[in-house]
């Protein structure tokens, strides 16, 4: 009897997940090809939003994405927040093979490392807010070449079509060129909880910090931050902006400092 007791306590250890030092599942711990395509047909198609760029740090095959809020403020996914170097926009087309072609040094934006305020505490609770400088051949902010997206003062309501631009994995037959590549998907709202919502707009390894904005006004609710899609169905999760306060105050002091500095 204490023998099987013994053996059942090893193996729920041994299936709990892996923590980091701060006490917040480890990215390493996290499953990324749930962030899936939600029934039988990826709906993703190539999209140009120039607001939206990459995150993808050398030797990389799993990034993040961002999207530009201000002239330099941009917000993510809190776990993608250790990935936070560097910011691509006008990303070309991969390779005939899947393989990342890197944009022109001129579209690159390093983060300023000192500005990132991040959550990782699981759904609802997990974004980033930070600032990009200036591009060392241009002389400009991101914002003042590629525009911004604004913050949505309301909440999304159930059946609400929304929509993401992202960089996903795409592994189609025929299609590697979109491998980490932005596309659009879009869906209905399924679900509104105080912190985070549930949508069925496609998403990939690499969607993750993805703003979920509204068909209808082209502001953004979230953050894209989880998958639990396959063939059968399913739905993708967002933290929601007006469900965290400690993020909407990040937000605003990054704005704030615009308006102070710039």
């Amino acid at each position: 009897m204490l023998r099987g007791v013994l053996i059942l306590s090893l193996l729920f250890v041994l299936s709990q997940p892996s923590y980091s030092s701060i006490g917040h599942p480890s990215y390493s711990s996290i499953d990324h090809s749930r962030k899936s395509i939600c029934g039988l047909f990826d709906d993703r198609r190539p999209s140009f939003n120039p607001s939206v760029g990459r995150v993808l740090r050398p030797g990389d095959k799993n990034g993040c994405s961002i999207t530009l809020i201000g002239k330099t403020c941009a917000i993510s996914a809190g776990h993608c927040h250790e990935r936070l170097e560097k910011v691509e926009f006008n990303v070309p087309l991969s390779d005939a093979e899947g393989k990342i072609r890197p944009s022109d040094p001129s579209d690159v934006y390093p983060v300023q490392k000192e500005s990132i305020v991040f959550q990782y505490e699981g759904k609802g609770s997990d974004w980033s807010v930070f600032r990009l400088m200036k591009n060392e051949f241009t002389n400009n902010f991101p914002g003042e070449r590629f525009g911004y997206v604004g913050i949505s003062e309301d909440n999304p309501e159930l059946g609400d079509q929304v929509k993401l631009y992202s960089y996903g994995s795409d592994k189609t037959d025929g299609e590697l060129e979109r491998n980490y590549v932005q596309q659009i998907s879009s869906g209905p709202v399924l679900k509104v909880e105080s912190n985070f919502f549930s949508y069925t707009a496609d998403s990939k390894g690499g969607s993750s910090g993805a703003s979920v904005i509204s068909v209808k006004t082209n502001k953004i609710y979230g953050i894209h931050t989880h998958g639990w899609c396959d063939e059968e169905g399913g739905w993708n999760s967002a933290t929601l902006i007006n469900g965290n306060l400690k993020l909407k105050e990040a937000i605003d002091s990054c704005l704030s400092w615009e308006r102070e500095n710039l």
